[in-house]
């Protein structure tokens, strides 16, 4: 399973960038609710919160290690 993941995808995304990085896949993965709003869905607590603001250190957001 190793060497058939590492020999077809080759696409990587960055943990933190300027340029699209993991907190922009984790958004994209999640998608949005019916009313077209992005969201993440919690797996600590199931539930989802607003895609936007994300957590970059002061632990108010959610937060790209717990998905």
């Amino acid at each position: 399973m190793r060497d058939l993941i590492k020999d077809t995808h080759r696409n990587t995304v960055p943990y933190t960038s300027n340029d699209p990085d993991l907190w922009d896949a984790l958004i994209d993965v999640d998608g949005y609710d019916s009313n077209g709003d992005k969201k993440i869905r919690l797996i600590y607590t199931d539930t989802e919160t607003a895609a936007e603001p994300y957590d970059q250190g002061n632990c108010q957001y959610w937060n790209r290690e717990h998905l």
